[in-house]
């Protein structure tokens, strides 16, 4: 298998659609949180139906203005804007939906962390393209370093892998990958020292 090809299948794996689902599972059933399963089903839909509407968005372009479909987010830039901000209302009224049925706090606390993390992101990629494939493995490890950090070592070392990806892939140079994972990380050193996880 050449780098690239393998570049390709983890940029693939390691995308929004796949680690969120991913993510959920880590931490409800790493934690046994009394998470309403229709609460879950419902977030999930959300962010999906997200995928439903950049879809649209891309037949409606390649139909009128003859332009080529595209999956990748990280492409064109009105496409990530657009996607991004898309996400970024899914992920607000999500966790604003599990507040109010008052759903786990440690569940809450972990939606606050990550709905942060995604909306200053696409912040940032107004003015400069950060890559969100750092952000979603880096925000997986930190998931699976909250509910058991022995096993986050098994996390740790894709960080890199999909960094070097999206390199090869020439989504996104050094400096973006980095700023990725340091976007995670400080985010939950913030949220860690205002002592919103408390984990008993």
């Amino acid at each position: 298998m050449n780098r690239y090809l393998f570049a390709k299948i983890i940029s693939r794996i390691f995308d929004f659609y796949f680690i969120v689902p991913l993510m959920f599972f880590v931490i409800i059933f790493g934690l046994d949180l009394k998470v309403s399963f229709l609460f879950v089903f419902l977030y999930l839909s959300m962010n999906y139906h997200h995928f439903v509407i950049f879809l649209l968005v891309q037949f409606i372009r390649h139909k009128f203005v003859f332009s080529k479909i595209d999956f990748d987010l990280s492409s064109n830039k009105k496409d990530r804007l657009l996607s991004g901000l898309i996400i970024s209302i899914w992920l607000i009224i999500g966790t604003i939906i599990a507040i109010f049925i008052h759903t786990s706090i440690i569940f809450i606390s972990i939606l606050y962390l990550f709905t942060a993390i995604i909306v200053l992101a696409n912040i940032i990629t107004i003015f400069w393209k950060i890559s969100f494939h750092s952000i979603m493995i880096s925000s997986l490890f930190v998931m699976v370093l909250l509910v058991n950090p022995l096993l986050s070592l098994i996390v740790l070392p894709f960080i890199p892998i999909v960094g070097y990806s999206r390199i090869i892939l020439k989504k996104h140079n050094f400096e973006q990958v980095v700023a990725g994972f340091l976007l995670v990380i400080s985010m939950f050193l913030l949220f860690y020292k205002l002592g919103f996880f408390i984990i008993k």
